[in-house]
């Protein structure tokens, strides 16, 4: 008689914890489902993972009923899941691409585009095929640039070179007005001479028509040399005669 009515005792613990258990289970699996549809996927994944904890402890009807929706609401959560990672790094990447940062941006597809997926879906596939699309795209647009740049690069060095040519050509050239401002012609310089001539011969003596002031040559240190001599007349009737140096 005790014996029988220690079975009953555990019996009756046993359909206590049972229905505790379903209950729970019935709650976690209705709160996981308004999550899933909230689109909160990872409080969705937690609450239908407590549904399956010890899920073969109890084997009936009605916890295989909830546990195979909750197998079922798992794998739901887990792709919607899944794809809105995926999608969030899709829009990583096409912002790395319009900032020009096309080595992050092709990282982030390629990781995309070779994502396993343990089951098919259409949307997932979806983000992966737009993926592999903007890779490519990305590939392009990167060798393009890099082209263009090489090509504006080319274009600054020649403009420098140019430039410096430029530079130069006006240094020079500024140089010889420089130079030439600072040399005195010949005639400037006669002209000096002959002011100079005129603190030790008299106007009569230098205008004389048989006295001449000449340019003669340069000096090694660009100084002019010129000379000053008058023609003696030999002979009036044949005009010949000699070249006398004052100096």
């Amino acid at each position: 008689m005790g014996e029988i009515k220690s079975d009953a005792e555990k019996f009756k613990k046993h359909a206590e914890l049972a229905l505790n258990t379903y209950n729970d289970r019935k709650e976690w699996l209705i709160r996981g489902e308004d999550d899933l549809e909230d689109g909160q996927f990872q409080e969705a994944i937690l609450m239908f993972k407590k549904v399956l904890e010890g899920k073969d402890q109890f084997d009936n009807k009605k916890f295989n009923e909830v546990t195979h929706k909750a197998n079922e609401l798992l794998r739901q959560a887990q792709g919607g899941k899944l794809y809105d990672e995926l999608s969030n790094k899709l829009q990583s990447g096409e912002n790395k691409l319009e900032k020009l940062k096309f080595d992050e941006a092709i990282s982030i597809f390629e990781q995309i585009a070779k994502h396993e997926i343990k089951k098919e879906s259409s949307r997932i596939n979806k983000v992966k095929d737009d993926a592999s699309e903007l890779l490519e795209q990305t590939l392009k647009a990167k060798e393009q640039y890099l082209a263009e740049q090489r090509i504006q690069e080319e274009k600054r060095r020649a403009e420098e070179v140019r430039a410096e040519e430029k530079k130069e050509n006006e240094e020079a050239l500024q140089e010889k007005k420089e130079q030439g401002q600072s040399l005195l012609t010949h005639q400037e310089a006669k002209n000096l001479v002959y002011k100079y001539l005129l603190n030790k011969y008299t106007k009569t003596q230098l205008n004389n028509p048989n006295v001449f002031l000449e340019y003669d040559h340069d000096k090694d240190n660009g100084d002019y040399i010129f000379r000053l001599y008058e023609v003696v007349i030999d002979n009036p009737e044949t005009k010949e005669g000699h070249q006398a140096t004052w100096g």
